[in-house]
């Protein structure tokens, strides 16, 4: 048998797999093991390059991957991903998490299910927004901060946290260039006139020209940059219906499922420097939260259904004067007047959660 056939199985496997292992950032990842089915000298050496790596160690880390298995205590692999506000700077005000998404796998079904969490619902435990429970992991979980919020989050909705993953909006910026921008299909059109600037002290800045810039985004199809990218997923104060929390949410996980498809372009493999920085970014970024050789194992996981595989969009439902739901939006006066979802029964906003997330059909 050729000495490269072991390299080039491997190279398929991962090819099949090329799903973005739980359709969020991750993707990149997998997508650089496809070096392993390629021997171009040139190829592989840009790959090293670019990555602060080498062919061995990727070999390795496929090797090792394909033997473990995900974490999964419900079931399914379930994520937590904290999305911190660090657009602008809040002096020595610990970072809130702008966004609050769980995502839930299933291996057997092949399906990715995705779940926006409001950052305003209110913990009665902690007497306090969700979004501000990462701001107290030092305290509670110094080693891993993250630790906290994931064990209240995992505690509110009746369902264990296997992996939680913190991630810098400027971050995500950075992915969005280094696949050369992201196509996203933007349903609505609307205009922000009050999007916060970065780089701008919040605790020392008042003026709104200073604070604020205006952002528009017209319907259709478009390439959006980094930094649109942001923008489309961070505005929230648009005077339509788009300037919702609920809106927002809907289009993180359109942006979010835009990035996969991105990521899954076959066009990456032939770039072997834009695949080393995509490796490099994960290794410098997320492999503390997610290693490498889990996120391996994930794809893996999928190398089967990659074709096959759906990712879902949902949100929770909220009680109108017409429609009941899990979540209310009571009297702000009751809260130090801010302004904050409510559980309505505990018992219902655990089931519709754990429906949503695929977690039921477990049971």
């Amino acid at each position: 048998m050729n000495s490269k056939t072991p390299y080039l199985g491997l190279g398929k496997i991962f090819l099949r797999a090329a799903l973005l292992t739980m359709g969020f950032l991750f993707v990149g990842i997998i997508l650089t093991i496809f070096v392993l089915g390629f021997f171009a000298k040139r190829y592989i050496s840009a790959f090293e390059a670019a990555g602060n790596t080498n062919i061995s160690e990727l070999k390795q880390i496929v090797e090792t991957g394909m033997k473990i298995e995900p974490r999964h205590q419900s079931g399914n692999s379930v994520f937590l991903i904290l999305g911190t506000d660090s657009l602008a700077l809040r002096g020595d005000v610990p970072p809130l998490t702008d966004t609050m998404l769980l995502i839930s796998v299933d291996y057997d079904n092949g399906e990715i299910n995705q779940l926006s969490i409001p950052r305003d619902l209110w913990s009665e435990a902690y007497k306090t927004k969700i979004n501000a429970l990462y701001s107290y992991g030092p305290e509670h979980t110094p080693e891993k901060p993250e630790q906290f919020p994931a064990d209240a989050i995992g505690e509110l909705i009746g369902v264990p946290i296997d992996y939680t993953v913190v991630v810098d909006m400027n971050t995500i910026a950075t992915i969005v260039d280094a696949l050369g921008g992201v196509s996203v299909d933007v349903e609505k059109s609307f205009t922000d006139t009050e999007f916060p600037n970065p780089d701008v002290d919040v605790t020392k800045v008042t003026d709104p020209v200073i604070l604020y810039s205006t952002v528009s985004f017209e319907a259709g199809p478009q390439l959006l940059t980094g930094k649109r990218f942001l923008e489309y997923i961070r505005s929230r104060h648009s005077d339509s219906e788009e300037g919702t929390d609920d809106a927002r949410s809907r289009r993180q996980q359109k942006a979010l499922s835009a990035l996969v498809e991105s990521a899954k372009q076959k066009s990456l493999l032939t770039n072997p420097s834009k695949l080393g920085n995509l490796y490099k970014l994960y290794n410098n970024s997320f492999n503390k939260y997610l290693s490498i050789e889990e996120a391996v194992s994930i794809g893996y996981k999928f190398r089967d259904q990659v074709d096959s595989l759906k990712i879902n969009n949902h949100s929770l439902s909220v009680e109108s004067q017409n429609e009941l739901g899990v979540l209310t939006h009571p009297n702000p006066r009751f809260y130090d007047n801010q302004w904050v979802y409510t559980i309505v029964n505990e018992e219902n906003f655990k089931k519709e959660v754990q429906k949503k997330l695929g977690i039921s059909s477990h049971e």
